[in-house]
């Protein structure tokens, strides 16, 4: 959000005095020179023909504010007014916002007391009167609180001398709500969640660097470091993009010196880069082992170590890594271990890093999405069906979740494991149709998702509370009816037609609590399925889960893709083939 300001704020109006001053002089001179000095006491209102335009912001309190939010403001403001600054600000000050009352009393000789009031505004030093959005703007630093009453926009009442120690509360808040001026650190940066992120910091006016590998274009992936660099400035932003390999050391130091060489401090630290291959032990090569641990887990904990002694130096230093929360149960590593361990080694550097430097002021968090997000990762998970990204949310919620998070006072917000959509309700978000890629459809589950959270997401795909199963830790534990299962199968079998056999076209085997199934699908041969001693030696892909699972997936009450996300369904082989997995159990449910 952006303020375009011209001489013609001020050139139409009455304050043709200025017109020989390039900056807006001090609010108390300029009100002097207005006024005679005895009339302190006046109610002063200046208007021009001034037009101030903004932006479209999804967080509702970062632009359209609400006087709820604007309380929330003032409560941050407590955390953020040290004794020192009290005793500079020295005054008891009214904002009347929106019509709501708001006493700040910075008096010196007093504990600091922020609070809302009801009935008439209490007696104070000075009055300031606006509505929401000039308010958050003048503490965004979108605008001057000069240039806020010149326009009239911002009237001030009683001690005209003290209003301008507004200006330092302003300050202190811009630390908490802004991004101007400050440098975000963004590895992996050049497509997906680590671009949204920055595109979303750039609209502040701060400078980013865009650490990623990607110079030229990809066969398969939009993006390289220059044109997420051209996007970020023409957002507003001013970027530095660095090629740069988070496996080599040398890499990961010579960017950020070059961020400090172009910018002099960072701010803000985002590891965003990742490496996923959703793999069996069995199937992971050690070169895929190797990559995604050195990306993920060793990756992160470098770009922090070394991007540590300059976020020393920021007023409000922030580390986010984009990993999910710490539940150490066995259904998120049984179905890839290896993608797990690194997930998870990103995970581990926030609950050591964030006490390791929290008396030192640096916040150090993780952030995970509630739900799938449709990224160019997840298309080529899917095959880029469209079944699936109908299903996911848009890059959009985790940009405004990490903005959220990187504004907050880093003294008093580390160690946290956040979720994207808990972040935003707590910020006053309560609609979330607009970051679905198709509002109005159910979504599915993330990775690592906990349960408390899962447990919320009734309506969801494959959430729904008659959905609700809860596989054991060995499925192997409880002996499944073989008569059920293959009823289901056979089932499926006397409904099939042979064009959804031909679309299905793969060897799929079903191992239900221990029992395994053969699905023998392909286009060439007649439609086969049986119950088997062991699994046989050649297969497309392989389910595995528990007898409750597969029934419920069979009645579509929850889907395959949603249990495979939750950790209720493991997949060996080919995972595009296993989402066509659907199709059989959508033959018995649409036919039953």
């Amino acid at each position: 959000m952006f303020i375009k300001q011209s001489s013609s704020l001020i050139g139409k109006s009455a304050l043709t005095m200025l017109s020989c001053r390039t900056k807006p002089i001090p609010m108390a001179r300029f009100v002097h020179q207005m006024m005679n000095k005895n009339t302190s006491s006046s109610m002063l209102a200046i208007r021009s023909n001034a037009s101030i335009f903004n932006g479209n912001q999804q967080l509702r309190w970062f632009a359209d504010a609400t006087p709820i939010e604007t309380e929330k403001l003032f409560e941050k403001a407590k955390t953020l007014v040290d004794d020192k600054l009290k005793s500079e600000i020295n005054a008891t000050m009214v904002f009347c916002i929106s019509g709501k009352n708001i006493l700040f009393d910075a008096n010196k000789d007093r504990p600091l007391k922020i609070e809302v009031c009801a009935g008439d505004p209490p007696k104070a030093d000075v009055t300031f009167i606006a509505d929401d959005k000039v308010f958050m703007k003048l503490a965004k630093g979108e605008m001057k609180s000069t240039m806020a009453f010149m326009t009239g926009k911002l009237k001030i009442k009683g001690d005209i001398k003290l209003a301008q120690r507004a200006e330092k509360m302003f300050k202190a808040l811009q630390n908490e709500v802004s991004f101007a001026g400050k440098t975000v650190f963004v590895t992996g940066g050049s497509r997906g969640i680590g671009k949204a992120i920055a595109l979303k910091m750039a609209k502040d006016g701060c400078n980013v660097v865009i650490a990623a590998k990607t110079t030229d274009p990809h066969p398969k992936l939009e993006g390289t470091i220059y044109t997420a660099a051209k996007e970020i400035e023409d957002n507003g932003g001013k970027c530095l993009p660095v090629q740069c390999d988070l496996r080599e050391e040398e890499a990961v130091v010579r960017a950020i010196k070059q961020a400090i060489d172009k910018f002099g401090k960072i701010d803000v630290l985002v590891n965003n880069a990742s490496a996923i291959s959703l793999t069996g032990t069995q199937e992971t090569t050690m070169k895929k082992y190797d990559l995604m641990n050195q990306i993920n887990a060793r990756g992160t904990f470098m770009a922090s170590k070394y991007c540590i002694p300059h976020l020393k130096q920021s007023s409000n230093p922030h580390i986010l890594n984009l990993s999910p929360p710490l539940e150490m149960k066995p259904r998120w590593f049984a179905p890839h271990v290896a993608y797990s361990m690194a997930k998870f080694g990103m995970s581990l550097c926030v609950l050591g890093m964030a006490e390791e430097f929290k008396d030192q002021g640096i916040a150090v968090n993780a952030l995970w999405p509630r739900t799938a997000i449709w990224t160019a990762a997840m298309g080529m998970l899917s095959g880029g069906q469209q079944e699936i990204a109908k299903m996911c949310r848009k890059i959009d919620i985790m940009a405004d979740a990490a903005y959220a998070i990187t504004s907050r006072n880093s003294k008093s917000c580390t160690g946290n494991f956040f979720i994207d959509e808990e972040v935003l309700r707590n910020e006053g978000i309560k609609d979330f149709d607009p970051y679905a890629i198709e509002p109005g459809n159910q979504l599915m589950g993330d990775f690592f998702i906990p349960e408390r959270v899962m447990d919320g997401l009734a309506g969801m795909a494959g959430t729904s509370e008659e959905g609700k199963t809860s596989m054991t830790d060995d499925s192997s534990s409880s002996s499944p009816s073989s008569d059920r299962i293959m009823d289901v199968l056979n089932q499926a079998k006397s409904k099939m037609t042979d064009k959804i056999k031909d679309e299905i076209n793969a060897v799929l085997v079903f191992i239900v609590s221990g029992r395994t199934y053969l699905f023998d699908s392909h286009s060439t041969r007649p439609l086969k399925i049986e119950s088997l001693n062991k699994a046989p030696d050649s297969f497309d892909v392989q389910m595995i889960t528990d007898e409750e699972t597969f029934i419920q997936m069979a009645m579509g009450k929850i889907k395959p893709t949603n249990a495979f996300m939750s950790g209720k369904l493991k997949i060996k082989g080919n995972l595009q083939l296993a989402i066509k997995a659907e199709k059989i159990f959508k033959t018995v449910n649409n036919n039953s």
